[in-house]
């Protein structure tokens, strides 16, 4: 009785024993799990802290009444200031104020729902303020507005580009729009996508009447086949192309133009279109027509003056041999008694001689086609013109013409004078049948009565 007795509080504090164990044991698994949960927790948390800390973008909360509850370091990298300079702050604090305004209409749209990004600037501790492009969404708990969460990018260097493009898409277009060339672009059927104004007015036409409209619409059939078939060639090519004295007819007025043509292509060089220059050249062309025909009147007026020059010349011989005619005439005349049968005959030989004379002083006004009449004229200039066209024609002869001196003017027939001169310069010629040098002066002088009143 007393072995059974004392065995059984034995058994039971056995059982407790064991029965505790298993509870310990129980707890110690709790406690494993509940440390592997924990330790899985904090990784999870420190691997959302790096991802925050590390992004690019900056991610940020706040409160309804826009104050900022949190805020990514990455902010210094956008503002130049920390996280604990910023918290606590109002959000729209940091905006520029020209922003402010749209940036509240944009939140409050977010809040009902209406998921917007917007681009804004903020404030740098430094340097005015840098542009930023945001997402947010409202955070909404038990249907109660509790703030918002966001991300926000630094777009101030797509910004700075994009006003890079827009000053240079400006400068460009002023360029376009002020050249005096037509500048064109045609997609590749051949319609007109952009025009300038100077291409508008070469071809009388306005730009809303041009744009998006194909460009054989304005020209004639072969005109337009023509066309084609340049374009074409650059489009095959890919090397620019060039036409020369195109000629079109607007208001029944004849132009000449000058077409060039580029092909066009996008970013995988592909063809898109055709770009091109329309001048007009038709004041060119009629200047170098005017040039010609002015070539043209100057050769003849040189080979008249050549005419002049051997007229002159002919002239001047002629009248010698004539003068040699009259002088052995009038020593017959005087010679012969005036009953002699042949006087008349004398004397019908001097009529012909004079009549000779003027006849040959006609031919050589009418060469040198020059008007009688009078005019005040620099004689240097007369002489040295002279004395350069004796010299063209006579090239054994060295003509020098550097002792012109004389300044004052005279009233001449420079035609007549002209002509005398040439004779002096034939008679200084055959005075040197070997070659030689001809000196021309001149200088002012004045004479009294006495110089030019006639000897006894």
């Amino acid at each position: 009785m007393e072995d059974g007795r004392s065995a059984s509080p034995i058994k039971d504090l056995r059982n407790a024993l064991a029965k505790e164990t298993r509870k310990r044991q129980a707890l110690e698994q709790q406690l494993r799990e509940a440390l592997i949960l924990l330790q899985k927790t904090m990784k999870d948390r420190e691997k959302f802290r790096n991802l925050v800390e590390d992004t690019s973008a900056v991610i940020f909360a706040t409160d309804p009444q826009g104050i900022i509850t949190y805020i990514s370091p990455i902010i210094h990298a956008f503002t130049g200031m920390q996280p604990e300079d910023l918290m606590g702050r109002e959000f729209m604090t940091v905006i520029h104020p020209e922003d402010r305004r749209r940036l509240q209409k944009v939140h409050e749209r977010v809040i009902s729902g209406d998921l917007h990004s917007i681009e804004y600037r903020i404030r740098h501790k430094r340097h005015g303020y840098c542009w930023v492009r945001s997402f947010s969404r409202p955070l909404i708990n038990d249907r109660i507005f509790k703030g918002l969460r966001g991300v926000m990018v630094d777009i101030s260097e797509l910004k700075s580009a994009e006003a890079a493009f827009r000053e240079s898409e400006k400068r460009y277009q002023t360029i376009v729009e002020n050249i005096e060339e037509g500048y064109f672009e045609l997609d590749l059927k051949g319609y007109l996508t952009f025009v300038n104004t100077s291409l508008c007015r070469i071809v009388g036409l306005s730009r809303d009447r041009l744009l998006l409209t194909h460009f054989r619409k304005y020209v004639s059939r072969p005109t337009a086949r023509y066309f084609f078939q340049l374009f074409n060639r650059v489009y095959r090519s890919g090397i620019p192309a060039t036409n020369q004295d195109f000629e079109v007819h607007r208001n029944d007025q004849r132009m000449i133009l000058e077409i060039s043509a580029s092909l066009v292509t996008d970013q995988d060089s592909r063809p898109v279109g055709f770009r091109g220059m329309l001048r007009d050249i038709t004041h060119l062309r009629r200047a170098e027509e005017e040039r010609l025909e002015l070539k043209e009147q100057l050769h003849h007026a040189q080979r008249i003056e050549a005419i002049g020059t051997l007229a002159g010349g002919i002239a001047h011989d002629f009248n010698n041999i004539l003068m040699g005619m009259q002088g052995n005439i009038s020593l017959m005349l005087m010679r012969t008694p005036p009953a002699n049968p042949l006087i008349q005959k004398l004397h019908n030989m001097e009529r012909y001689i004079k009549d000779g004379s003027s006849l040959t002083r006609q031919l050589l006004d009418f060469a040198r086609t020059k008007q009688r009449q009078t005019a005040v004229i620099d004689l240097n200039e007369l002489i040295r013109k002279t004395a350069d066209m004796f010299g063209r024609t006579k090239r054994e002869i060295s003509v020098n013409a550097s002792g012109l001196t004389a300044t004052w003017p005279a009233k001449v027939n420079p035609g007549q004078l002209e002509q005398v001169l040439m004779n002096l310069f034939v008679n200084a010629w055959q005075a040197m049948p070997k070659g030689g040098r001809l000196t021309i002066e001149t200088e002012d002088c004045q004479l009294d009565m006495k110089s030019v009143h006639p000897s006894a």
